[in-house]
């Protein structure tokens, strides 16, 4: 019963009905992520990546929103990179 709830609660995080404005904040932070490198890049400041992590880390959403979006990050990393591998693996580089 304990394994049933908590792969529910999995599949709550990962499929999040309730927190529609996950897309939005997603689409905010990528903006403000580009918006933030080509400022430092139209600076000449040293490493400019840090300029995008800083602005990732400003832009994290708050604690109770964290969790849901994490798991869905983290879902999103580990499809990506399985995409990535098979991509990889049948169009090999020149």
């Amino acid at each position: 019963m304990a394994h049933k709830m908590t792969f529910e609660r999995l599949r709550q995080l990962i499929i999040a009905k309730e927190n529609p404005p996950t897309l939005t904040n997603s689409a905010r932070t990528a903006v403000a992520v580009m918006v933030s490198l080509l400022v430092a890049r139209l600076f000449p400041l040293p490493e400019t990546y840090w300029a995008a992590i800083s602005t990732l880390i400003v832009m994290q959403p708050n604690l109770g929103e964290a969790l849901p979006i994490s798991a869905q990050r983290f879902v999103g990393t580990a499809v990506g990179a399985i995409f990535g591998g098979f991509v990889g693996m049948y169009f090999p580089g020149t």
